[in-house]
């Protein structure tokens, strides 16, 4: 059971959905600085700085354009989509559009040295999409039962990083009933905002925003703002949520490919945010591009892409 992007729709579809490598494409490593600790404390480093809702000065560029994305080595050939990693980059989980996947590695600047393994969670049906918090203790995934085109979000926690997501994962209450499927959901580096969307008649997908206190959601709420006729999903929000990228198919009618990467910026969360415009520095036609991960402070972007042939995750980062 997998999902296939096209035309930046999620179709989900029984039978297999891998298509794999049979070597990995080359790998160019991307610095991030990096405190040299092992993977068995990868998710202790707490998440950068925050004065308020605003970040200290990043360690890039923020007006520069993103730099040529690298293969992320060390996933093996395992289709993948929807990465999430932990705010220091040591820890990564994925979808392979049917089951979950985490790995570790020693340090935000090498490949991950360990090969993938599947989240083994208490659901039946795909696990399409998922997002990691910043600690790496705490997961929020999409998962539709088996027979269903239609998924809903769940949480599922584990005590260390030592340890595995084991534990039976629980719904989302406050997301139940919007629309007829939820799907992409991405956590906030400080974990007060959770964003996914959701998909009403006719196919219209819709970009929501749920505020969070402790482990409380509240009702979320529509951002009208980078909603069009097409696609929106897989979102990825700067720290202080003056930056969001997602990917969209909104460009479909006049360009051969099936979904780009957006940004739009705000100068408030009081305010709405801007006209998004595409990444053009992470697009290639024809390819599907899928949003995943940004890093807190900006700088560092990480989606998936077709451009090589079944979906790899890419990293990018600004100077």
């Amino acid at each position: 059971m997998g999902v296939l992007v096209r035309g930046a729709l999620f179709a989900i579809t029984l039978g297999a959905c891998v298509n794999l490598y049979s070597e990995d494409p080359p790998v160019v490593v991307v610095p991030a600085g990096d405190s040299g600790a092992t993977p068995s404390d990868a998710d202790t480093t707490p998440p950068p700085p925050v004065v308020g809702d605003a970040l200290l000065a990043p360690p890039c560029n923020l007006a520069q354009p993103f730099g040529t994305p690298a293969v992320v080595g060390g996933l093996g050939s395992i289709e993948a989509v929807f990465p999430s990693l932990s705010s220091n980059e040591r820890t990564i989980v994925f979808s392979d559009g049917a089951t979950l996947f985490i790995a570790e590695r020693p340090s935000a600047t090498e490949p991950f040295a360990v090969a993938p393994r599947p989240i083994v969670l208490a659901k039946d049906g795909p696990e399409t999409s998922v997002t990691l918090s910043a600690d790496g203790f705490e997961l929020f995934f999409a998962n539709a039962p088996v027979g269903s085109y239609f998924s809903r979000l769940y949480r599922s926690t584990r005590a260390s990083a030592a340890v595995d997501f084991i534990d039976a994962p629980t719904a989302v209450k406050e997301t139940e009933g919007l629309g007829f499927s939820q799907n992409g959901p991405s956590l906030t580096a400080n974990g007060r905002a959770i964003y996914f969307s959701a998909v009403f008649a006719d196919n219209q997908w819709q970009i929501h925003r749920a505020a969070r206190t402790g482990t409380q959601i509240e009702k979320p709420v529509p951002v009208l703002e980078l909603d069009t006729a097409g696609v929106e999903y897989g979102l990825a929000a700067t720290a202080d949520e003056l930056t969001i990228y997602f990917s969209s198919d909104r460009a479909l009618a006049s360009k051969t490919t099936n979904s780009n990467i957006y940004v739009a910026t705000r100068t408030a969360l009081t305010v709405p945010f801007g006209a998004p415009r595409p990444v053009d520095e992470l697009n290639i036609e024809p390819a599907n591009e899928t949003m995943g991960w940004v890093s807190p402070d900006g700088c560092r972007i990480y989606f998936s892409s077709t451009r090589s042939g079944p979906n790899r995750i890419y990293v990018a980062a600004k100077p």
